[in-house]
């Protein structure tokens, strides 16, 4: 199946309805579906946008534990295994926000009519670096945000092999309680080697758009450093949606929403659009 490229403006993204329909009955299958991806050009523009923003030492704002430094900084330093920007500069990015507004209606779908929310959008870097594995992203785990939720994702960087940080996900368990997943050691999760029919490791060229329910099982990689090659970072970028007025984690990572002026002409203007975003934007 291949996926479309979409336009400058984002118009029609889904706008054949036999891939809406397929994708859709993909991710409820699979709780995992590529999606139509960026261009070159705009992925390189979204990135640029972020390259001298501030980032802090961690995979969301609210667990960092050192003050923030610029990212060229940061990536040049190579102390922090992770780092993330802020909801603002994401939010501001080109391209994205955009991208993230214009799922809603698939969101809809895949909550079964429920209204979508978008509460979250996040941007967060991972470079080789050695001590432990960071074990909020790098381990097999499944989110609780809300009762409903789905997640689109955007590798912001080149990741075409799994040394490069790809994303891991247990296909189909994200219809299966904890309670029905043994792991073959008298636990209830598949925490060290997943059967090999279910595992999706997905990988991309920059700009590759994927959707997940992170109710299933997953992990992100940390790149690898390999001897001979350059050192390679990798940028994910998501967006996340629930049907709550204000899921857990919102709460959790202390998040609130960047004012709308700082979108200007880009905050959209259809009421009920402005009010399934104003988690993010307000």
């Amino acid at each position: 199946m291949k996926a479309g490229i979409m336009n400058e403006n984002f118009e029609g993204i889904f706008s054949t309805n036999a891939w809406k329909s397929v994708a859709l009955q993909i991710i409820k299958r699979d709780g995992i579906v590529k999606m139509p991806s960026l261009t070159t050009e705009q992925v390189t523009e979204f990135v640029n946008y972020l390259h001298d923003k501030p980032v802090v030492n961690a995979h969301v704002q609210a667990k960092a534990t050192l003050p923030s430094a610029s990212l060229s900084t940061a990536l040049k330093i190579r102390e922090w295994p992770m780092m993330c920007h802020t909801m603002n500069d994401i939010v501001s990015a080109p391209y994205f926000f955009e991208l993230a507004v214009s799922m809603l209606d698939f969101v809809k779908q895949y909550f079964d009519d429920e209204t979508p929310k978008l509460y979250s959008m996040n941007g967060f870097w991972t470079q080789p670096a050695s001590g432990e594995q960071y074990l909020d992203t790098h381990w097999w785990h499944r989110d609780g945000d809300d009762r409903k939720q789905l997640a689109l994702f955007l590798f912001g960087t080149d990741v075409l092999k799994t040394q490069d940080g790809a994303h891991l996900y247990q296909k189909g368990t994200h219809r299966i309680p904890d309670t029905a997943l043994p792991d073959g050691k008298g636990g209830l999760r598949h925490y060290e080697k997943p059967p090999y029919e279910c595992l999706v490791t997905m990988v991309g060229a920059a700009g590759t758009v994927f959707a997940s329910d992170p109710g299933g099982l997953h992990m992100g990689l940390r790149p690898t450093l390999v001897e001979g090659e350059r050192h390679k970072t990798r940028l994910l970028v998501w967006a996340r949606y629930g049907v709550s007025d204000m899921p857990a984690s919102y709460q959790w990572d202390r998040m609130h929403p960047v004012p709308k002026a700082v979108l200007g002409a880009r905050y959209p203007k259809n009421p009920q659009i402005c009010n399934q975003i104003k988690l993010v934007v307000s």
